[in-house]
């Protein structure tokens, strides 16, 4: 597999102040679950509050995940099961459509609140804790059937409010074989993506590298993407052997620069892309193990 091309999204010309110093120290382990237990491990993950995540106005996805906290709280056990070595995350379609109620609008002073109903329910967790440069990994397998939008990924709120995200894969508009690799900063994003098997098959392995200079995307050990933070003037990229002290390089503005939480889900699309009768339900993005090292 041809590997995706790397390519600068927004860039700036700087002048860097120091040599580049690269890191050969091995990986150490420093978070992993493995999911041999029978429930969730709260001590590790946390499920958000809101039964409505993000996009409020569903112009992209609409399902009620599992929660503790809105109205309804749906038990865990609805779309969260772990059994036989595995995390399920589980999408259901309703008997009965969920009435929900959520903040929508968190501007307003009091917060604004809606009251919908939602035909879907699915899960999402999140680390309990932010971690920074290393390597992230996931064996899992996604599901197949119309309207499914498994993502796993890195996000966190920085320093003056930066949203900082790294998506290791996100699978929608009804593809399994259309991996989509992300990153995001400061509300700017840069998108690659290239047309492998269908991944709904098998459990495969999603890793990320992600280090001051670059990050590299792969998958069953392939590398598929490279992202480096600079670039020369002519636009090659420059890793941290490349770099030398008082010299001009172009510098990718999309480059994550803060800690951020693992968040793994399965959502529910909208529009042209949503579940229909065909759509298997109940179905499950299961998953093997979680690993994050230093």
């Amino acid at each position: 597999m041809k590997m995706a091309s790397g390519q600068i999204c927004h860039g700036k010309q700087v002048v860097v102040t120091e040599d580049g110093q690269c890191d050969y120290n091995d990986y150490v382990l420093e978070f992993e679950d493995n999911f041999d237990g029978n429930a969730l491990d709260l001590s590790k993950w946390t499920l958000p509050y809101q039964g409505v995540l993000r996009n409020f106005n569903h112009s992209t996805e609409r399902q009620w995940y599992a929660n503790t906290g809105n109205i309804p709280a749906i038990p865990i056990s609805n779309n969260i099961e772990i059994s036989n070595g595995t995390l399920k995350l589980i999408a259901r379609k309703e008997s009965t459509p969920i009435i929900g109620t959520y903040i929508s609008d968190f501007s307003t002073n009091p917060w604004t609140y809606t009251t919908e109903s939602f035909d879907y329910s699915s899960a999402e967790i999140d680390s309990k804790y932010k971690f920074g440069y290393g390597k992230y990994e996931i064996r899992c397998k996604i599901p197949s059937g119309r309207g499914f939008w498994p993502a796993f990924w890195m996000y966190g709120i920085g320093s003056g409010d930066v949203n900082n995200e790294i998506d290791v894969f996100e699978f929608w508009n009804n593809s399994t074989n259309d991996h989509n690799m992300t990153v995001h900063y400061n509300g700017q994003m840069c998108l690659t993506d290239y047309n492998g098997p269908d991944y709904s098959h098998a459990f495969h392995t999603y890793t990320v590298i992600w280090n001051n200079y670059k990050i590299e995307w792969y998958v069953d050990g392939d590398l598929k993407r490279r992202s480096t933070k600079f670039y020369t003037i002519l636009g090659q990229p420059v890793d941290c052997n490349g770099i030398q002290a008082f010299s001009h390089y172009i510098m990718d503005k999309v480059f994550p620069l803060d800690p951020m939480n693992i968040i793994v889900n399965l959502a529910l699309q909208t529009g042209t892309y949503a579940p229909d009768n065909s759509t298997p339900f109940p179905s499950s993005l299961e998953i093997d193990y979680i690993r994050y090292y230093k």
